[in-house]
């Protein structure tokens, strides 16, 4: 057992062994006038810097009353100040070393240096038996027992795990040095000769620089003929020798079986389109059918390319806590759901939103806050658990292994953001004066409330939905503004009264590249709605207009507006509860304006056609017209 008076006398032994070799620069003078430099003066220099009297004494008291050495003894004495050198140099040469090399140890390690799993000279020192010559950990949690309610004893567990710890990184940093030592085959043959070989003999000389150069001149042609003579005294062995093979990388039968069903299913998809331009275009990245892009996907893109250039998302970006999670098991539900409906399918993205607000109203959902839980996995067992069970009344058979991968990918990825309570975020900004601009993310007509029901999302899209989704309060919004196009468009199933299924909203979806963001699919394309816009506008509260997308109507002849619906032999203005197939729009058309719109700065000088267009739309609407773009650069949009 490791008694306190027992490691006392040890520890003088155990704290020489801390430093064993010489190190970086170091000059050390006692010359110094002890009473000429001050109260605390210079006493020695490491690596540069000057040591005071004071750091060093410091250091020997510390030592002195962790050894218990008696100062009647001079011996010791010695070995002690020797020892706070050796501390000292270590404090100001070896630990920065450390910390710009990564040296450290591990707190498995800590452990193992205590229970004698790694050899420590230190603790060694302090605990071996002396009837065994054993490493004793019966005395280590003797000792440990004892230093309870002992501030001393404890002070003395500390240091003696510190110089174990510091003893540990020294043989890290000893391994590098040793690991670095490299000694080749020539270095190591001369070195067998120099010790192997013996000779006697007598000499005499003259020292090479007690003769004047003036005596001797040697010319260019003696020294090339002295080399050429000599040329074995100065040839060069390689000092590498370098072996390589070659591996043949050419494709496998299973390859080119795998290459040639992908072909074939593109060159099927390719054939099918209508638009061969528009094919390539949306499948340069991959095939359409493999759209799934998760977040850590997006840090590999997006993100590292915004990090490179200055903007590192997961700094800026803020993500509420309150947000809903899309499960992998919630695209595939997406998936069966618009399978099990047939003709009726509603023509969702497929990634999962409509089962996500599912899981949301029936208060089943994952949210962002539940990926900082300590039982995270748990939620998204019993979630998972809800989901499949659900798959397997349905009949569905699916495969989520490597889509769970990536989501769990993302979701690692996810808790490197600012998650906050976003509610108090956005209305401390509202209170400190700043400006917030809120984006809806699909129009009016997809609202789950008030659009085409039952061809709508899951939220609510509108204006409001800002209060909801933000958290703030209704009159803290500002200016609402309604952006829409000159004409419409519409992605996936549900009515739409201004279609167009000519060449016309062929031409419409051409030059506007209209195909859908996520899916790649055709967009619908028709006419102005009017019926649509005012009842948008009524809706969502907007108090200013941005036209999008003028310049794709440039060349049209004739451009009509959808001003009113007939409905059962009437005509209504009213943007009505279901639309049937009895609802015919009621047009009223417009001179095409027949010019290359982008070629204008000011609305004034747009010609005549285009401006009766946007004036008509802001006479029906009530509404001012305030931003119209008219080309896809931020400088092709005209502020009026």
């Amino acid at each position: 057992m490791a008694s306190l008076n027992t490691l006392r006398t040890r520890f003088g032994v155990v704290l020489s062994i801390i430093i064993a070799f010489a190190l970086l620069a170091f000059i050390l003078s006692l010359k110094t006038d002890m009473g000429l430099s001050g109260n605390d003066p210079k006493v020695g220099v490491i690596d540069g810097s000057k040591i005071r009297y004071s750091e060093y004494i410091e250091v020997y008291n510390n030592l002195k009353d962790q050894s218990n050495i008696s100062e009647s003894n001079e011996e010791q004495m010695d070995q002690l100040a020797e020892m706070a050198w050796q501390t000292l140099i270590a404090n100001h040469v070896y630990l920065p070393g450390f910390e710009k090399m990564g040296i450290s140890v591990t707190d498995a390690e800590r452990e193992g240096l205590i229970s004698g799993e790694y050899y420590s000279g230190t603790m060694a020192a302090a605990f071996t038996d002396p009837r065994t010559g054993q490493y004793s950990v019966e005395g280590v949690s003797d000792f440990i027992a004892q230093a309870t309610g002992n501030p001393q004893m404890q002070y003395m567990w500390g240091a003696l795990v510190g110089q174990a710890m510091r003893e540990r990184e020294i043989n890290k940093y000893n391994g590098l040095v040793k690991g670095g030592v490299y000694v080749n085959r020539l270095e190591a043959e001369e070195g067998v000769d120099a010790q192997n070989k013996t000779f006697s003999g007598s000499w005499v000389g003259k020292r090479y620089h007690d003769m004047p150069d003036s005596l001797f001149s040697v010319s260019d042609s003696e020294i090339k003929a002295y080399y050429n003579s000599h040329k074995a005294r100065y040839e060069q062995k390689p000092s590498r020798t370098l072996s390589y093979v070659v591996f043949e990388v050419a494709p496998s039968a299973e390859d080119m079986a795998t290459l040639e069903k992908t072909v074939r299913e593109v060159g099927d998809e390719f054939a099918a389109s209508d638009d061969p331009k528009a094919f390539a275009k949306n499948n340069r990245f991959g095939k359409i059918t493999d759209n799934y892009r998760s977040v850590a996907q997006l840090l590999d893109d997006e993100a590292e390319a915004l990090a490179a250039s200055g903007h590192d998302l997961t700094r800026q970006l803020c993500i509420s806590k309150k947000a809903h999670l899309i499960l992998p098991t919630h695209r595939i539900l997406d998936a069966a759901y618009e399978a099990a409906k047939g003709s009726a399918r509603i023509g969702t993205t497929g990634k999962g939103i409509g089962p996500t607000y599912t899981d949301k109203v029936s208060r089943n959902g994952m949210r962002v806050g539940d990926v900082l839980s300590a039982d995270f996995e748990k939620i998204y067992a019993r979630a998972k658990a809800r989901h499949e069970k659900i798959l397997r009344s349905l009949a569905c058979e699916y495969d989520i292994t490597e889509l769970e991968q990536k989501w769990f990918a993302a979701v690692e990825y996810l808790r490197r953001f600012n998650i906050i309570d976003s509610e108090y975020f956005v209305n401390e900004c509202l209170a400190a004066d700043k400006s917030i601009l809120a984006e809806g993310a699909q129009g009016t007509l997809l609202d789950v409330d008030f659009g085409s029901y039952p061809f709508v999302t899951s939220s609510n899209t509108v204006c409001a939905g800002a209060c909801i989704g933000l958290g703030i309060a209704p009159n803290r919004i500002g200016e609402v503004y309604g952006i829409f196009k000159a004409y419409c468009t519409r992605v996936g199933s549900g009515p739409f009264p201004t279609e167009l299924f000519d060449q016309t909203g062929a031409r419409l979806r051409d030059i506007g590249h209209e195909y859908g963001a996520v899916t790649g699919r055709e967009r619908r394309c028709g006419w102005l709605d009017m019926v649509a816009l005012r009842y948008s506008i009524m809706i969502n509260g907007v108090t200013q207009l941005i036209m999008m997308k003028s310049d794709v109507m440039n060349d049209f002849e004739t451009i009509r507006v959808a001003t009113e619906y007939e409905v059962g032999g009437k005509r209504t203005s009213y943007f009505p509860y279901e639309v049937g197939d009895d609802l015919k729009p009621v047009y009223r058309e417009f001179p095409g304006w027949k010019c290359d719109l982008r070629a204008f700065t000011r609305y004034e000088d747009f010609p005549a056609e285009f401006k009766a267009y946007v004036e008509f739309i802001e006479r029906e609407t009530g509404v001012p017209v305030k931003i119209i773009s008219v080309g896809p650069d931020r400088g092709e949009t005209i502020v009026r």
